[in-house]
């Protein structure tokens, strides 16, 4: 009976019991019905590692109650679980199967899986280890406490400490990290590191085109980076950086703090000097008394000339 149970099929690859990651690989499994490997009842499926060193493969739609044999294949279906294969690079390697290589499928179990290893007796060309990344954005407030935030934010991991070249040695180099109301945000980022060898790598913050931020006007935030070069190792598989965006003072926010805080001048100025200034300062009353003497001179000569007549 075909129903919707299937059987997934995970292999990972191991040298000197470590796990590498493969740059571009791809290996075959099929399923038997007998513990001889000798008849297919299934594809022959390919599980493809690029940048991986665990990858599956799914079976669907199995018989309930039926037992399959897992075996790894060549691309043209030889049995390799006792012989072991090759790289086409020449690297050998063994199959070795974590549990068995046999299940039964149970009816409403959904999903079954079968977990192996290929071991191999020297690193295969283009495999390395890989390490890990911690990128983490925290948000300040203009007083230096943290700050929840809805906004999203890039973090540019390159090859070169001028921030010129992105890196390739990475699973991801432009690194996209959404506060989503939150005052730190933190994302993993693989990193290949050779046998024997290192990677550096170098971090900044970036807008969402992988440019640096550093020196835009139009970037509101002073942003530091506590650790912009990062070396791992295989001694050193893991590291860390924290971008830091701390919010600029706002023009009204520096008023408001000069007005609590008041100043000298405030307290000494007199307040006539802060009136406003709404006509002519020119001395009236001087006019207006002339001409009250001028009137009254008149008004006298006047008596006077009456007096005479008479």
């Amino acid at each position: 009976e075909a129903i919707d149970t299937n059987l997934v099929v995970t292999k990972q690859l191991v040298y000197n019991n470590e796990l590498w990651n493969a740059v571009d690989a791809t290996f075959y499994v099929a399923l038997y019905d007998d513990a001889a490997l000798t008849n297919r009842v299934s594809e022959i499926q390919p599980i493809v590692f690029q940048n991986m060193n665990t990858s599956s493969t799914t079976f669907e739609k199995l018989e309930v109650g039926k037992t399959y044999y897992v075996a790894e294949t060549s691309a043209d279906g030889v049995v390799l679980n006792n012989v072991g294969g090759a790289l086409a690079t020449g690297e050998m390697f063994s199959v070795d199967f974590y549990n068995d290589n046999v299940v039964t499928i149970a009816k409403g179990d959904g999903t079954q899986t079968v977990y192996f290893r290929n071991l191999f007796a020297e690193l295969p060309t283009e495999y390395y280890r890989e390490g890990e990344l911690t990128v983490t954005k925290q948000m300040l407030g203009a007083d230096g406490e943290a700050k929840t935030s809805k906004k999203t934010f890039y973090a540019g991991i390159f090859a070169d400490a001028s921030f010129t070249t992105l890196s390739k040695d990475v699973s991801q180099n432009i690194v996209k990290l959404a506060l989503g109301g939150t005052s730190s945000v933190s994302d993993i980022v693989k990193v290949a590191v050779p046998e024997g060898g290192s990677t550096t790598v170098y971090v900044t913050e970036v807008d969402k085109d992988g440019k640096p931020v550093a020196g835009a006007a139009s970037f509101q935030y002073d942003v530091t980076v506590d650790n912009t070069a990062v070396t791992l190792s295989e001694e050193t598989l893991k590291g860390s950086v924290v971008i830091t965006n701390q919010e600029r003072e706002t023009e009204s926010e520096t008023e408001e703090e000069f007005e609590e805080a008041g100043t000298e001048s405030d307290e000494t100025v007199p307040a006539t000097t802060k009136s406003v200034k709404t006509g002519d300062d020119t001395p009236i009353l001087l006019y207006v008394g002339l001409l009250l003497a001028a009137a009254l001179l008149l008004i006298l000569a006047l008596v006077l000339k009456r007096k005479k007549r008479n």
